[in-house]
């Protein structure tokens, strides 16, 4: 099944409690930034590390109303519509409404055209990358699979060009006929591997696929409310550079709210409230230059025009 791309594969085998009734997949996936934000899907863990999300998606099955549990050590194999990050790994969320994102050991993987097989039985691949043999590599592995290819086409140009009757590569026939257009068909394979990554998942529900965020400093933030006219502030950190995002409350009092916050690229914050069943709201943005302190102007709003704060 597939909406934005996502695709699920599974068998009825999957589950522990299946009694041969209709299954029904529930799929919903946030792979824009904006998604995150406005349906509050936080990107910290559950040891309070902010993560950079390259997508989440919340994966369910039910039978005839009836929750559907995965047999242990059973997994289904999804794959993702967009490029991953090589540091990116799989966090689970049991919680539909407070995220903290748990590391799990499901890793993701890379599916790559494998050259040497598609050569050997002159098997071609298309511009899409589609086609032919593949291997599956651990992302975070591609960069030495890439080395590898690399010292690969340079054996191949190695001695005579012009005499080149077949080319011997770790025992291998591999292809016979002029090396240069064989190297150009590989190099213009090596432009086409970023297009299916998948990974399989171990559990149901919220799935964040992240990597640990890079700040460049951590300052503690203060905010400052003088009129003392409202409680119970919601306080919004949006990253403008990376995917991260987070929301902090403050049940306003005498004091003022200070908090550390990483730094990374420009955040905005926006701090919002309800009073008289009107919302009010203020916003501002951090940098590893800004100030520090920040006094609220809370004015009042739509649910419209905060939509739009809450965006980048």
């Amino acid at each position: 099944m597939e909406k934005k791309g996502t695709k699920i594969f599974v068998n009825k085998n999957l589950f522990k409690n299946y009694t041969n009734g209709l299954i029904k997949l529930e799929l919903i996936e946030y792979y824009d930034f904006n998604d995150f934000a406005l349906n509050s899907i936080e990107t910290i863990t559950n040891d309070n590390k902010l993560l950079e999300s390259s997508g989440v998606l919340y994966i369910n099955f039910t039978e005839d109303g009836k929750q559907l549990n995965l047999l242990d050590n059973i997994s289904y194999k999804v794959q993702i519509p967009r490029r991953i990050e090589s540091k990116n790994e799989i966090y689970y969320n049991d919680n539909d409404t407070v995220f903290n994102w748990e590391l799990s050991e499901d890793k993701i993987y890379k599916i790559v055209p494998d050259r040497l097989k598609n050569l050997r039985y002159g098997l071609t691949v298309g511009r899409d990358g589609l086609g032919g043999y593949f291997k599956i590599i651990q992302i975070d592995s591609v960069a030495i699979e890439k080395s590898k290819d690399s010292l690969y086409l340079e054996d191949m140009t190695k001695g005579s060009r012009n005499n080149l009757d077949y080319l011997l590569y770790e025992d291998l026939l591999v292809y016979q006929g002029n090396v240069d257009s064989l190297v150009k068909a590989l190099k213009t394979l090596r432009s086409n591997e970023d297009l299916i990554y998948e990974f399989n998942a171990t559990r149901l529900g919220y799935i964040n696929i992240d990597q640990i965020l890079k700040y460049d400093k951590q300052e503690l933030i203060t905010i400052v409310d003088r009129t003392k006219s409202f409680k119970d502030l919601n306080i919004s950190y949006i990253y403008i550079n990376n995917n991260s995002f987070y929301n902090a409350y403050w049940e306003n009092s005498n004091l003022n709210f200070k908090e550390d916050v990483k730094i990374s690229g420009k955040i905005k914050i926006v701090v919002f409230t309800t009073k008289d069943n009107l919302i009010y709201s203020d916003s501002f943005y951090v940098d590893s230059n800004s100030k520090t302190t920040f006094e609220l102007d809370l004015k009042k709003t739509t649910i419209e025009k905060l939509k739009k704060e809450m965006t980048r």
